[in-house]
């Protein structure tokens, strides 16, 4: 980052604000000016990569604190339930206040002037540079999981310890893979890396001595990667199961050998999937639950999923389609969180889709927007070079974190 440099407290200097127009259709947001590659939201700590590799840390702590003092405590109050607590806004407490009038007509006027004032200005300088190795190449993708990094990028895979207690904490890289590497998802104590026509490679997380110690153990020991498939672009979690898109119209099916496991403590999950086989063909029973078998020139095309519900374009339209385990087959169903919504969007418009938390986001050519069971809905009009989500993240699952070429955007997905 050329114009971005820590300096010797390793705290990064200031840009100035950007002053594009952005516009926030739905939601909550914070704009972070930078030239930033990706983002991550990881117990309590936001982690940005600069263009050149760099990892820069905030505490989300810190982000509501500075915007007591730039705004106001209410409006704080709303960015924080909003893009940094989900799990508070879903509840029970704060449906209980929801039902007292004052409380809820309070609340409804600060969630729209947190809306109406567009994105909140959040100073980078408030960023402290992490002083680890920069990630080789150009960074691709990245997942976060059981306190490690794993980062895809040009030159390969590779891990790093993430200290969530510590913000200052520096850890050395290690190289898993030395093939491109354009997307990486972690979780359920396993890594899948999608390395385009060099293929699927697939391990197990070893938790090692100290089960926050985890790492990949290399070579042909137990926890290594190994090659699963020929081509994968991204992987996604339907369940425990693994969903590889290789570029065909449906996603191949990986079934998961899975077991309870306690080893690596509470805080990370209780299922460890200790391998992966091929499973059946999806193709047959997405189509049943889409309208019927194939005819003519119809076109099908799964386009991502959010966990066992599967957004598919057939036949100019989007439909939202759910797997079921019945035995040792799979079947699908139109789903009945989607049925009753439009999801009137042109198909040729996306670019990608993510999953969050009872829904999806779609990135568009010039903007993104969220399909949920209310319908579809603009988030942010723009450009980006990168799109992100925390589905499985109890505090995070509705956010949306979207990078252009000046700025970050955390982004919620739902009206606090």
């Amino acid at each position: 980052m050329a114009n971005r440099k820590p300096n010797r407290q390793g705290t990064a200097t200031a840009y100035s604000p950007g002053t594009e127009d952005m516009t926030i259709a739905h939601g909550v947001a914070v704009r972070i000016a930078g030239n930033w590659a990706d983002c991550w939201l990881y117990k309590g700590i936001l982690h940005l990569w600069d263009d050149d590799g760099e990892l820069y840390k905030v505490p989300v702590e810190t982000i509501v604190r500075d915007i007591v003092k730039t705004h106001s405590p209410h409006i704080a109050t709303i960015a924080e339930h909003a893009l940094f607590r989900n799990d508070w806004t879903a509840s029970e407490q704060q449906r209980s206040l929801l039902r007292s009038s004052g409380y809820q007509s309070y609340w409804e006027g600060a969630a729209r002037e947190a809306i109406e004032i567009g994105p909140i200005e959040y100073s980078p300088s408030q960023l402290r540079w992490s002083g680890t190795e920069p990630v080789p190449g150009v960074l691709l993708g990245s997942s976060v999981y059981a306190n490690r990094l794993f980062l895809a990028s040009t030159e390969g895979l590779f891990e790093s310890r993430v200290g969530p207690q510590d913000v200052d904490e520096v850890a050395p890289l290690e190289q898993l893979l030395s093939v491109e590497t354009r997307d990486v998802n972690a979780n359920y104590a396993s890594v899948a890396a999608s390395a385009a026509d060099e293929g699927l490679w697939f391990g197990e997380v070893d938790w090692a001595d100290n089960p926050t110690e985890s790492h990949l153990l290399s070579g042909l020991s137990k926890g290594s990667l190994q090659k699963k498939a020929d081509r994968s672009y991204k992987t996604s979690f339907a369940k425990r199961n693994l969903l590889n898109y290789d570029g065909d119209a449906v996603p191949t099916l990986w079934r998961a050998d899975s077991r309870q496991d306690k080893q690596g403590g509470e805080q990370f999950a209780s299922w460890k999937i200790r391998s992966i086989r091929p499973g059946p063909s999806l193709e047959s029973a997405v189509m049943s639950a889409s309208g019927g078998a194939r005819q003519g020139n119809d076109s099908l095309q799964v386009l991502g999923n959010s966990d066992n519900n599967l957004l598919l374009a057939r036949r100019g339209e989007l439909h939202v389609v759910s797997l079921r385990k019945q035995a040792d087959r799979f079947t699908a169903e139109p789903s009945k969180s989607f049925n009753k919504v439009s999801l009137d969007i042109r198909m040729s418009e996306i670019l990608s889709t993510h999953s969050i938390v009872g829904g999806f986001v779609i990135e568009q050519a010039e903007g993104v927007a969220v399909v949920t069971g209310e319908g579809v809905k603009p988030l942010l009009d723009g450009e980006f070079a990168q799109v992100r989500t925390f589905a499985r993240s109890k505090s995070y699952g509705s956010v949306c974190a979207a990078i252009d070429n000046d700025a970050c955007y955390l982004i919620a997905t739902r009206k606090p």
